[in-house]
């Protein structure tokens, strides 16, 4: 939406532009037409950039956000599939029909790279999926305020009573009735091995009462290094959706090792299965 909104205008932009200069005055520079497309394009991405800053500029992280704005969440999921096309990824999503249709859902997924939270918002079309997310992230100028007003949240590791503070939120939000995405493994992997769980995340599933959706995602650590002239194909799987009444008497590190299990039996399944995977 965001590519053909900018392309739109940089068409209307361009041809009015080469009206008045060069069909009017009746000197018509045919090989400057592609430039002034570019151009015109470039124009049109810049000033939505200056939009975006300007929207953010009205927003400010001081306030309490109990539920996502709907706008900054329809920006973010448009602009996450401008991305898709921007990195040149194929994003293959297998098992999407397990995905129920209720909106307070848990989502847990194995972390490869800063791309797999932008895909898998894509992948859940027309169901707002905010994540918890180190605070760090959260300081990046414009960046910042935009995914907080969106429902992002902020964890602090390094401070227990603010980590716990978010928690809280967390069970709220999904107590509301929205979706909510965590990482268990806390960090990027950055390959294709997993990091061990932090199983203290999946209280939320205890706490909210909540089903959970287990996600499997591979791929995603080649994507820069062969960004920008090779495709790369990624995979989002959904591995899983665990009942609230069926976990509901385990432990959490019960819950967890089976939710690591379960995405560790996929994505090895998966790799056997396709060769894209493999090389």
């Amino acid at each position: 939406m965001i590519a053909l909104i900018i392309t739109i205008a940089a068409l209307v932009i361009g041809f009015i532009y080469f009206y008045f200069t060069q069909i009017v005055p009746g000197a018509i520079i045919w090989w400057s037409i592609p430039i002034i497309f570019l151009v015109a394009w470039l124009a049109g991405f810049l000033l939505l950039v200056i939009f975006f800053g300007c929207c953010t500029a009205l927003q400010s992280k001081k306030q309490k956000i109990t539920a996502p704005k709907p706008f900054f969440n329809w920006f973010i999921y448009h602009m996450t599939i401008f991305l898709r096309g921007f990195y040149n990824m194929k994003v293959i999503v297998e098992g999407k029909e397990l995905i129920p249709d209720k909106k307070d859902i848990l989502i847990v997924s194995n972390h490869q790279s800063n791309l797999d939270p932008l895909m898998i918002i894509s992948a859940f079309k027309g169901k707002p999926v905010t994540f918890i997310m180190k605070n760090n992230i959260m300081k990046v100028p414009i960046v910042g305020t935009w995914l907080y007003v969106s429902g992002f949240l902020p964890l602090d590791r390094s401070n227990n009573r603010k980590a716990m503070e978010v928690i809280d939120q967390a069970i709220e939000r999904l107590q509301s009735g929205f979706s909510l995405a965590v990482y268990p493994e806390g960090t990027r992997s950055k390959g294709p091995d997993m990091n061990r769980f932090r199983n203290g995340i999946f209280r939320l599933i205890e706490k909210a009462q909540v089903d959970t959706v287990v996600l499997a995602i591979d791929n995603f650590y080649k994507v820069r290094k062969r960004f920008p002239f090779c495709r790369t194909k990624v995979l989002i799987r959904v591995c899983e959706v665990l009942k609230y009444e069926d976990v509901k008497d385990m432990h959490t590190n019960e819950i967890g090792d089976r939710v690591q299990k379960t995405i560790e039996d996929n994505l090895a399944d998966a790799r056997s299965r396709y060769p894209w995977l493999r090389q």
